[in-house]
């Protein structure tokens, strides 16, 4: 028999847990075997099935899911989502779609933590596609294993484990799922990530390859962090709404440590659940690091921010509107 997890995955006392349930091989493996853990455990198993409405046959997918679910000895519960004409940003719209209402479902049934089928494939493609974007030690690390999103527990157990594992394991154990034909649209960029995975295998990485490369990323990351960290402290002090950064001191740092500096500023002073683009910040960098060398002053504005350099000072409150 094809096993996927050797430890309980239930690691808290809650007595009732969720999966996210595409009707796919990964996240209907995944439902199936913790629907045996929940029997070795006896907790509760409530799959989230969401229809996204963005096919005709979405409806009927969804219920058929369920109806598999329900023979597992698997609840299910299919979420729908209702919008309009979608032209732009579809998978990204359908993602933030798809976690609200799942998030949503589990606040209404006192649900904690939400197992998710990505898998080491998955990491591989979100690791490259970061790659792609530029990103740096913190976007590398790729998923975690545990994440949250407000009060809701993330748990992403299949992380070390092949795409092919999980259709082996649905084959031993004649597991019924659909093909979402989706996954195979060239206009979608996890599509041509998929296809370079062959290329990948070729060179014969492994899941472990991949779980050195993502832990060097984030060693890299915490020790940016502490250094951050330590020159704000030594650098920055805060009066209410308002930030003083000594410039010379900033200036002297490494672009890494300025542009995270700038980051923090802005994160305290206007949370949000998404900073300013890197770009953005490199920019606010360039110009101050500028006027400072040639003496000047310098007013910007940046995620709702006004940055101003004066008197050797970087003095960042929040825009007025």
């Amino acid at each position: 028999m094809v096993e996927l997890l050797t430890r309980s995955p239930f690691n808290t006392t809650d007595n009732i847990y969720a999966v996210a349930v595409s009707g796919g091989p990964d996240s209907m493996a995944l439902a199936h075997h913790l629907a045996q853990w929940a029997v070795l455990e006896k907790k509760k198993l409530l799959a989230l099935v969401v229809n996204h409405a963005l096919r005709p046959e979405s409806g009927d997918e969804a219920k058929q899911t369920a109806l598999w679910l329900k023979k597992m000895g698997i609840a299910a519960k299919i979420l729908v989502w209702t919008h309009g004409r979608l032209t732009t940003r579809l998978q990204a719209s359908a993602r933030a779609a798809r976690y609200k209402l799942m998030q949503d479902a589990c606040k209404k049934h006192g649900i904690r933590q939400l197992f998710l089928a990505h898998h080491a494939d998955d990491q591989m493609e979100t690791v490259l596609m970061r790659m792609l974007k530029g990103s740096g030690p913190d976007g590398l690390q790729g998923m975690g294993e545990a994440s949250t999103q407000g009060t809701l527990t993330l748990r992403r157990p299949l992380l070390d484990l092949r795409k092919k594992h999980l259709l082996a394991y649905c084959k031993k154990n004649n597991i019924p799922f659909h093909n979402d034909p989706s996954n195979a649209n060239p206009q979608f960029g996890r599509t041509a990530m998929r296809d370079m995975l062959g290329a990948w295998d070729k060179l014969g990485w492994q899941p472990h390859d991949l779980a050195y490369f993502i832990r060097r990323q984030k060693m890299a990351a915490e020790a940016l962090e502490f250094s951050a960290h330590h020159f704000s402290e030594k650098l920055m002090r805060q009066d209410r709404k308002k930030i003083s950064l000594h410039a010379a001191g900033w200036a002297s740092l490494p672009d890494d440590l300025k542009v995270r500096l700038l980051e923090s500023i802005i994160d305290r002073l206007q949370p949000r659940t998404y900073a300013p683009k890197l770009m953005q910040v490199m920019g606010l960098c360039t110009a101050m690091t500028e006027a400072l060398a040639h003496q000047k002053n310098c007013t910007k504005t940046l995620g709702k921010c006004l940055f101003t350099l004066k008197k050797g000072m970087i003095v960042v409150e929040t825009e007025k509107t």
